[in-house]
């Protein structure tokens, strides 16, 4: 169960969107559902729910939750966006489930298959003769992720690159046909991020496509952060963290860190996960916060009135006047401090 990124705890006379997602042996599913309120704020019944979406599954599907801003009369509001990357060959198909929970009727959402990212981003670049690398070819792909910009109201999806030895991201802005709610979809004209370059780690395994989770790219600044997690044959992770100099990037191994960061946190820690719950940790790899539960899903990090919270849900059946429903509760905790 993912809340709306438009949620507020404390009850809102909007509609609140919501995804679940579901898994069986060889597909990912899932539906779209709104909340409607009453006028007190509180939820007052379950509005409706889209038709039911599926998606291939593969090996390290990456899933992202971000916002996508829309036009309506003077006003700009959110909708809710997936963006999963799914593997195949040597490839990312990059997929988007899209809910609009501002209108005042349920919303049935839409799911947008596009171009894979590499292919796409490499070949839109190399037109701009923006590679050192002499040859497309040699231009590796290390990462996948996505972005809010909340100062330019924007939402990107992003690649990080091996272009000779240097690490190099491309953010392409998601772009959406509201009129025909097909989903979605890249903007064509991929931004090469030269204030991001930086050295290549000192990695000695072969290059996988890890995940990607970054905080304050706007403009780099020393708050500027870019976690890399690359998977490793033993299946453990290793983590490198990238942070701005005044210059270069510079991605430094995280010390004792085998799990994947999923998050860049508003206070620099790291959000990891692990198979029985999650840990944030700071740069240097010291714990600060874990928690163990296989029922509990970090959703994300949300500011409510000028403070910054971290959210999980959980989901369990019961049954209530003889019937059995699935039950949701969503948490939060204060974002912990290094």
């Amino acid at each position: 169960f993912y809340p709306s990124l438009r949620l507020d705890p404390q009850g809102s006379d909007v509609q609140l969107g919501l995804f679940l997602i579901g898994s069986a042996l060889d597909s990912t599913d899932g539906q779209f559902f709104d909340l409607v309120r009453d006028e007190s704020g509180a939820v007052e019944t379950l509005a409706g729910e889209s038709d039911q979406f599926w998606l291939p599954r593969g090996s390290r599907v990456y899933f992202y939750q971000t916002r996508y801003p829309f036009e309506d009369g003077p006003d700009t509001l959110h909708g809710d966006v997936f963006i999963t990357f799914i593997p195949w060959g040597d490839e990312y198909d990059v997929v988007s489930i899209y809910a609009d929970p501002t209108g005042g009727t349920s919303t049935t959402g839409s799911v947008l298959e596009t171009d894979g990212i590499f292919w796409r981003q490499r070949n839109a670049i190399e037109v701009a003769d923006g590679w050192a690398s002499p040859n497309l070819g040699d231009v590796v792909p290390v990462a996948v992720g996505v972005y809010y910009n909340e100062t330019e109201n924007l939402s990107f999806a992003l690649s990080l690159f091996i272009d000779e030895q240097t690490i190099r991201l491309v953010q392409t802005e998601l772009d959406i046909n509201a009129l025909d709610s097909t989903g979605v979809d890249f903007d064509d004209s991929p931004e090469l991020r030269d204030d991001l370059d930086g050295p290549a780690p000192n990695y000695t395994a072969d290059f996988s496509v890890g995940r990607l989770a970054v905080r304050d790219i706007a403009s780099p600044t020393e708050s500027t952060r870019i976690a890399v997690s690359l998977l490793e044959p033993e299946g453990t992770h290793a983590v490198f963290l990238g942070t701005y100099d005044g210059t270069v990037m510079n991605y430094a191994r995280v010390p004792g860190l085998t799990d994947p960061v999923i998050e860049v946190l508003s206070t620099g820690l790291l959000m990891t996960r692990k198979a029985n719950g999650y840990r944030i940790v700071t740069a240097a790899g010291n714990e600060v916060w874990s928690v163990r539960s296989s029922s509990l899903l970090f959703t994300g990090e949300r500011e409510h009135e000028g403070r910054m919270y971290l959210y999980f849900s959980s989901g369990y059946w019961g049954r209530e006047d003889g019937n059995q429903y699935r039950f949701t509760r969503v948490n939060r905790i204060r974002t912990p401090q290094p």
